[in-house]
């Protein structure tokens, strides 16, 4: 969520998917994502991403992020 409201141009996107009723709040990617920054797991900084494929059952991300689509850091 804090990731979120850094960007106010996506943060007022949710807003509204939110009052629309089709955004919603995932507490358990929060505790996963601490998880994940506790046993170091992710080699980029964005553990809140994998912690919310994770969560969510996601079987495929798409990312521009070089330390998600490295074949090195998949050997790692």
């Amino acid at each position: 969520m804090e990731e979120y409201q850094k960007l106010s141009k996506v943060w007022k996107i949710i807003l509204q998917l939110d009052r629309a009723g089709r955004a919603k709040l995932a507490p358990a990617v929060e505790q996963e994502t601490q998880h994940l920054i506790q046993k170091n797991a992710c080699i980029s900084n964005d553990c809140h991403i994998i912690a919310l494929a994770r969560v969510s059952g996601a079987r495929l991300l798409c990312s521009d992020d070089v330390k998600f689509t490295s074949q090195d850091n998949l050997q790692q």
